[in-house]
């Protein structure tokens, strides 16, 4: 015959048959702590999103063409008088520098060729920048048009266009910086 276990005796202490006692509440009600917690969350989340605008309308003009896409030094910069000065545009396009109203020569851009070492078959079809088209740049140095860029304010004027078209067919923009 099998044993049962011996219970316990009447008034002993024990896990069974007592029922857990629960500390008073004194706090908020969960429906407000889980309230304040949401509103907070949302808050911060459009503060996110506001200041993540504010920060990519700082850097995009509204009024500046999609095809520029980089223009350095930045308007309203700065840099020192041996920065290059340049323009990253979209693919399929091509651009000209002038500089405190003097025209960069395409022979004096960054990434020119030399005539004199190119062949005229390939300089007639490729032209002196035949690999960046879309980055129109210009570092001042001994024998160039400007050695180097004086103190002061630094007026760039960008001519830009569709490749192998006219330049009369582009736009122009101008932007100012200052040199230190």
């Amino acid at each position: 015959m099998p044993i049962d276990p011996p219970s316990a005796p009447a008034g002993a202490t024990g896990d069974q048959g007592v029922a857990p006692v629960r500390a008073p509440s004194y706090g908020w009600p969960n429906w407000l702590r889980r309230s304040i917690i949401t509103l907070a969350l949302v808050f911060c989340g459009v503060l996110l999103v506001y200041t993540g605008h504010r920060a990519q309308v700082g850097k995009t003009p509204k009024d500046r063409d999609p095809v520029i896409l980089v223009q350095t030094p930045p308007p309203g910069g700065s840099g020192l008088r041996q920065s290059t000065v340049s323009a990253d545009l979209k693919v399929g396009y091509d651009g000209r520098l002038v500089i405190n109203g003097l025209p960069i020569p395409e022979a004096q851009m960054d990434g020119a060729r030399d005539p004199s070492t190119v062949a005229p078959d390939d300089l007639k079809a490729n032209g002196l920048r035949p690999n960046n088209h879309n980055h129109v740049a210009f570092t001042p140095g001994p024998g160039k048009v400007i050695e180097k860029f004086d103190p002061g304010q630094l007026t760039i004027s960008l001519q830009y266009f569709r490749d192998h078209q006219a330049r009369s067919t582009g736009r122009t923009i101008t932007w100012v910086v200052n040199v230190d």
